[in-house]
């Protein structure tokens, strides 16, 4: 009698998983996908182009300027952003000599000097990005926009 139940069962299992669409039954290559005449996607609305956004050498990206509409409205948001990230090394007022973490590194640069500030807008944004020797790199934690608002306040530190 017990036999007799577990071949029942077991057919009515068979018979389930032929028929019906089980989640191990759906493949990527069995979904539906646009013809390639339909050409990209359209950009996420809100979205930043990048198209000159790196990455990029930072000795091309002078003549770069900060996409965001109205830069200096963004600069809250980049100083913000400046206290958790820069505030370390570069310090509160730029100058990389009142950094919590300074005193443990080599000297960093003065964000308010001159050699730094002639330079575009992209560039800021390459170093932010791509880091240099001294500097790590905040491409991965930090999204377009967010460097683009940091680069926003370094303006701001200009004597």
């Amino acid at each position: 009698m017990a036999a007799r139940i577990i071949r029942a069962a077991a057919l009515v299992a068979a018979v389930a998983c032929a028929g019906c669409e089980w989640p191990w039954r759906h493949d990527m290559a069995d979904q539906p996908s646009p013809p390639a005449s339909a050409g990209p996607r359209a950009p996420a609305q809100g979205s930043i182009a990048l198209e000159q956004q790196g990455p990029f050498d930072r000795r091309l990206a002078d003549s770069i300027a900060n996409p965001l509409p109205s830069p200096q409205s963004h600069v809250p948001v980049g100083r913000a952003l400046y206290g958790i990230y820069c505030v370390p090394c570069h310090g509160s007022t730029g100058a990389g000599v009142d950094g919590p973490v300074a005193r443990y590194f080599p000297r960093v640069g003065d964000l308010r000097a001159s050699d730094v500030q002639r330079h575009g807008d992209g560039w800021l944004y390459a170093v932010i990005t791509s880091g240099t020797d001294l500097m790590p790199a905040s491409g991965h934690e930090l999204d377009p926009q967010e460097r683009w608002a940091i680069v926003a306040f370094v303006r701001t530190l200009a004597p």
